[in-house]
């Protein structure tokens, strides 16, 4: 899942370096449709509600499941050109990474309401948080994202990716 991620990532880059990218959606967008023909066999959503501990619902920019696995969760901003907040984005995963909840993401076409079928944080899921930012921005730092995320998720930090590009200054 992490080679696929980072690759996928890399595209989204690239089409940003084309001026494709205009804003967060946009780079939801890319990256959904770079995962869904990369990742056969599974489920790519946009924003689907987690239930993630005694916090409440929680809404990530996409998640990829397998079966019944929730394999990766991941969180994006798009502040080229100023510095993004990223405290919670990364709280938000790091609840994810502690929740052990089981819950209802996918929609019944028959119904519109939920289905049947659970779903459940994979033991190996990866948390993702992608950025690109101003190159002032701690949020395009990686070891400043990696020492945030182990603070809020200690037992997970194996887990976390964190993906940057930090804009101006010879980018």
């Amino acid at each position: 899942m992490r080679d696929i991620v980072i690759q996928a990532w890399s595209q989204c880059i690239e089409e940003y370096k084309l001026g494709r990218v205009n804003s967060e959606r946009t780079l939801q967008a890319l990256l959904f449709c770079e995962l869904r023909s990369n990742l056969p066999g599974h489920a790519v959503l946009c924003e689907p509600r987690l239930l993630a501990g005694h916090f409440g619902p929680v809404y990530p920019d996409i998640v990829v499941t397998s079966a019944a696995e929730i394999v990766s969760v991941i969180e994006l901003k798009f502040v080229p050109h100023s510095d993004p907040v990223f405290e919670g984005d990364l709280g938000k995963l790091a609840r994810c990474a502690s929740s052990s909840a089981a819950f209802n993401i996918l929609c019944n076409p028959s119904t519109g309401g939920y289905g049947a079928a659970v779903h459940y944080f994979s033991a190996d899921c990866l948390f993702v948080f992608g950025v690109i930012g101003h190159h002032r921005s701690a949020a395009v730092c990686a070891e400043t994202l990696v020492r945030y995320f182990s603070i809020a998720a200690p037992n997970c930090t194996d887990r976390f990716l964190p993906l940057t590009y930090s804009v101006g200054s010879g980018t």
